[in-house]
């Protein structure tokens, strides 16, 4: 803020439950109310619970920057805009930002309102078998519902079924003899907005299945205590020879494994999974604690990608942090003496979203099948339909690739992305592929 005409920042404080003010000029953090700066004055940071009814007196020409999350809805997106009470071609303005996760260079304001109005027509239906209870409640009211607390009523079903919404809107019609007008209306409104959702209902009385959810809320909220190990003290290797002159052929082998190799050795829930040929990594990449080579699941214990040396052939090898520490001297000197490459350093986000700077004076094109499986060991769950052939040939012989998949996603920390993502709607396809083989 030093050259900023803000002459202070308004928060609030959640320690105190009070909006303050740091004054950056004189270093003061104060009530605001105690204050002699306004909000106009200031730079207003609202989170998103101040989002809601918390309104303040900004300038008329005020611009505001609202940050995009994944999955944003609509009644999110539109209270933050409301901070701004003033919004007009020649008033107030909005900024929208985001991650790469949410837009991108080629994002329009109407893109990102389309994403944000599909996100809110997910949620909108996922909710309506909810939202369909609330409204018989509703509708029966003062009539009292009768609740069966038999022991062969709440216990006599199914654990789950998994039916059409527009049957099991049916179902719940043909259930009340005396129905409603009101209700009524409420389930033609659902059959119409919930059109080929797909639901999955309970058998099990709704007290049991309050206490499945408590006990699933239990069992997530175990913690796994990892065993202490030991680091792994990363050695130094013909870093040289893999960027410059072409004797680094010697290197694969006895330097850079073959991902699909140690797979096989040290991550038994991937096994199955047929690897690229032309995925490599290095020693210092894959280990990452002193047993490694007697470690047989390495899978908590695996460094996230990072960066990864191309060669001329297609063939990728990952790296660790150190590696690139190690090999960024002798790129900069090649560079400097105007020695050429046989090699590329990459980092992910560059191989991602091609047209980012790259280490090298020339970049080495990455196959969709090499991209596919660094994709797939990253944790990520968006593919193209292109990588989706890929993966078929990848999952040829997986016999569980959702139990597969969720497993590695778990222990990558990326499984609350998998609902609904590119890769479940993938495992879902092949699942379906083998039930109608078995038809056949």
């Amino acid at each position: 803020f030093g050259r900023s005409p803000h002459k202070g920042v308004v928060y609030f404080n959640n320690e105190k439950e009070a909006w303050y003010v740091c004054d950056v000029r004189g270093n003061l953090d104060v009530a605001l109310h105690s204050s002699s700066l306004t909000d106009a004055e200031c730079f207003v940071y609202f989170d998103e619970s101040r989002c809601r009814g918390a309104d303040k007196k900004l300038k008329r020409d005020a611009r505001a920057l609202v940050t995009l999350e994944p999955k944003l809805t609509k009644d999110k997106f539109l209270q933050g805009c409301a901070r701004m009470r003033r919004l007009h071609p020649d008033g107030q303005k909005l900024v929208l930002a985001g991650t790469s996760e949410v837009v991108s260079s080629a994002s329009t304001v109407k893109s990102v309102l389309e994403m944000i109005v599909h996100n809110t027509v997910l949620v909108v239906r996922k909710a309506l078998p909810t939202y369909l209870d609330h409204g018989r409640n509703f509708a029966s009211f003062p009539k009292p519902i009768d609740i069966p607390v038999s022991l062969e009523y709440m216990y006599r079903g199914a654990v789950c079924r998994t039916k059409d919404f527009c049957e099991y809107l049916n179902a719940q019609q043909e259930m009340e003899t005396e129905e409603e007008q009101q209700y009524t209306e409420i389930i033609k409104y659902c059959k119409a907005i919930g059109d080929g959702l797909i639901v999955q209902t309970g058998g099990l009385g709704e007290e049991c299945e309050r206490e499945l959810e408590e006990e699933e809320e239990e069992e997530n909220e175990q913690e796994v205590e990892m065993v202490q190990k030991d680091p792994f003290k990363q050695v130094q290797w013909n870093f040289l020879g893999s960027l410059v002159g072409s004797n680094h052929a010697p290197l694969f082998g006895s330097v850079f494994h073959s991902v699909q190799s140690v797979v096989r050795d040290t991550l038994p829930d991937l096994e199955e999974i047929q690897w690229s040929s032309k995925l490599y990594c290095t020693g210092n990449f894959w280990k990452t604690i002193m047993d490694s080579n007697s470690c047989r699941d390495m899978s908590l214990y695996l460094r996230p990608v990072n960066s990864m040396l191309v060669f001329r052939d297609g063939s990728v090898v990952l790296i660790s942090l150190f590696d690139l520490e190690n090999l960024l001297p002798h790129w900069w000197k090649a560079r400097e003496s105007g020695t050429s490459c046989c090699s590329s350093i990459l980092q992910l986000s560059r191989v991602l979203k091609p047209g980012q700077p790259s280490f090298a004076f020339e970049t080495y094109e990455i196959s969709v099948e090499v991209l596919t499986s660094i994709k797939l060991f990253c944790g990520m769950v968006d593919y193209s339909d292109e990588d989706k052939q890929v993966m078929s040939k990848m999952f040829a012989t997986v016999s569980k690739p959702r139990s597969v998949v969720e497993t590695w996603l778990m222990k990558r920390q990326h499984l609350p992305h998998f609902d609904r993502s590119d890769l479940e709607e993938f495992c879902d396809s092949i699942i379906t592929e083998k039930i109608n083989r078995r038809r056949e």
